[in-house]
Formats: C-alpha cells, sequence, structure tokens
C-alpha cells in the first residue's frame, strides 16, 4: 500500500542520463523548460517536468472512458473546479510523498548521489535501455503516453533505490525490529489481527450506487444470522479471498484507513458495517489468529510488519514538509501540459 518518496533533481543528477553511450544519438537530456522549478518541496525544488508527470496522470484518471466533448465538460462549473481542486491538491500530496523519502533519508546520513546510489541506479537504467535494445526513440515513445520523460523515469528508479537504503538504514538504526524474538511477539500481539472481508468491487463494472446497494444486501443478511464464509462465496470479489481462505493478517499502517478503523474496531466474532474504500464496498469480519498460520507464513507477516513500521516514520516525517508554490507554476496549468 501503498504506497510509495522521493529524490532531488538536481544538475549534476540530470547529467547521469548523459552518461549513457549506447548505440543511438537520440538526445535524453530534459529541455530548460521542463527543468524549470515550479514549487519547493521541503527545501527542494520541483522541475515542472515532475509536477506534469503527476498532474497529467491525475488529470487522465478522472478523463477516463470520456470522449473529447465530455472530457472538456467534466472541468466546467462549479462542479469542474472541485474536480480541479482536488486534482492539485493530489497532486501536491503525491510529490509530497516522493520528496520525503529524500528528506529523511538526509537525518539517516543518506544521500541521493552517493557512489552506492549513483552506481545502482545507473545498472537498473542501463538494465531499462537495454530491454529496449538501445533504441532510445523507442525507449522515449513508451515513456510520452504517460508524460514522462528520460529524468523523470531516472528520478523514480533514484527513490525506488533510496526507498530500499533507507530501510535499511532505518533497521540498523533499530527503528524497525530486526530481531527474529522481537518480530514474533508483534505478530502474535493485538496489534496484529485477523479478518476476512465481503468486498463488492469497484471495478466490477456497476455504479457505484448499485455496489452500496448490494453490499447493504449482503449485511442485512448477515445480521439474519448469515455465516460470513458462506457469504463470502455468495457475494465477494476479493480474489485475495478466495485464494486464501485464512483471510488477512494485518497490522495498522498498510490499508485504508477506513478499512482499518472498521477492522481493528471488532472483536473476534463481530462483523463491521459496509465499509466504503477506493477498492470498493467491504463488511469486515475479525477471527482468531493462529499459531500455525503464524507461523508458516512468518516472513510475509514479518514484511507486513515492515511495510507499516516504515510507513509511520514516512508519515510522521512527511508532517514536517512544507510546500511553497514558485512564481513559474502560474504559467503551468493542468489545461496547458499536453
Amino acid at each position: 500500500m501503498n504506497t510509495k518518496r522521493s529524490a532531488a533533481i538536481t544538475a549534476g543528477l540530470l547529467s547521469l542520463s548523459l552518461l549513457f553511450s549506447g548505440c543511438s544519438k537520440t538526445d535524453l537530456s530534459s529541455t530548460k523548460e521542463e527543468l524549470t522549478p515550479v514549487m519547493n518541496i521541503g527545501g527542494y525544488e520541483v522541475p515542472y517536468e515532475l509536477y506534469r508527470y503527476v498532474a497529467m496522470n491525475y488529470k487522465n484518471e478522472y478523463e477516463a472512458g470520456l470522449d473529447e466533448a465530455a472530457a472538456a465538460e467534466l472541468w466546467l462549473g462549479d462542479e469542474g473546479k472541485t474536480r480541479l481542486e482536488a486534482l492539485e491538491a493530489s497532486t501536491v500530496n503525491t510529490l509530497k510523498s516522493l520528496y520525503v523519502t529524500l528528506s529523511l533519508a538526509e537525518t539517516y546520513n543518506l544521500t541521493p548521489d552517493s557512489t552506492l546510489i549513483n552506481e545502482t541506479v545507473s545498472t537498473r537504467m542501463d538494465e531499462i535501455y537495454e530491454s529496449y535494445e538501445n533504441d532510445m526513440d523507442a525507449y522515449l515513445a513508451s515513456l510520452e503516453p504517460f508524460y514522462m520523460n528520460d529524468s523523470v523515469y531516472r528520478f523514480l528508479t533514484q527513490d525506488a533505490v533510496l526507498t530500499e537504503e533507507l530501510f535499511y538504514a532505518m533497521l540498523n538504526n533499530g527503528d524497525i525490529l530486526a530481531e527474529e524474538d522481537a518480530l514474533r511477539a508483534k505478530i502474535e500481539s493485538d496489534e496484529f489481527i485477523r479478518v476476512k472481508q465481503i468486498l463488492i468491487a469497484a471495478d466490477n463494472g456497476n455504479t457505484p450506487e448499485d455496489n452500496r446497494a448490494l453490499a447493504e444486501k449482503a449485511y442485512a443478511e448477515l445480521k439474519k444470522g448469515a455465516d460470513f464464509d458462506a457469504m463470502i462465496d455468495k457475494y465477494g470479489e476479493d480474489l485475495y479471498m478466495f485464494n486464501n481462505p485464512d483471510g488477512y493478517y494485518i497490522i495498522r499502517g498498510n490499508r485504508w484507513e477506513a478499512f482499518e478503523d472498521a477492522a481493528f474496531s471488532l472483536d473476534v466474532g463481530e462483523f463491521s458495517e459496509v465499509v466504503e474504500t477506493e477498492a470498493g464496498f467491504s463488511i469486515l469480519m475479525r477471527y482468531e489468529k493462529e499459531s500455525s498460520y503464524m507461523n508458516t507464513h512468518f516472513d510475509a507477516l514479518c514484511q507486513e510488519y515492515f511495510d507499516a513500521a516504515y510507513n509511520a516514520l514516512l508519515q510522521e516525517h512527511l508532517a514536517t514538509i512544507t510546500v511553497s508554490p514558485l512564481p513559474a507554476l502560474e504559467n503551468y496549468t493542468i489545461f496547458t501540459m499536453e
């Protein structure tokens, strides 16, 4: 959940994209316009190219499946203004989540321009180039539909590498548990619970109203005494539940807040009311944890904890990150980026 983060794009890092010396003469460097800083996040300048990548992908999500006229109408009037404000807020939040990794890494004495990180990023980028047989025109063409260029791709690759190094720094610093006994105690504690869900999936082709009505119907049957597992088979659309009848062993920090709030409010044997998340409409039931399952799936449950602990530290630091738009942002509205 995820969730995913950060890295600064400086002139020095951008020059890395020019180190590639394959068979193509295609210039991978960004234009002056693309490098124009449009906002400051936590002391780091955000270039237009990264802002464009995030904002335009959100815009495309809003307009998915609409023809040109319907897409244009989406942004008109008060409702259109509200959508645009939500889009812009999502863009800023995503950019903050990218740059928080870099900011937090500094507190662990990690820098994106270290030899290790530079070499790892370059190796991964070379692997990408090689997957296109060093045809840079084909590589760049594949990025265009996502409003991405080489330096944005490199930025995201660098963020992934820095995330990995930051996790191990947290582990070595003792901020995330590492000892097996401590991990077992964590998994066996009430911080981990076991739940199953009846999910009416948001992407099942029905309207939200129809999906909610179906979830409420399932809830009404449960209230009358229907067996929860039988109702999963009857109504559920969560493929994980069909392949993993033991359900979910979860800890706070990896899933939607509404999902977690509902799950952790339950006692064993209780089921929730209908809960809405981005995944759809869910009804959750809490079950007893089983020692045999926890022993067999120990490594997976450790990873569940690692993800949650890492996310918690990131979220704590995220609250300290400030955002300041720069004057250049006025030249790049959502509707002038294409």
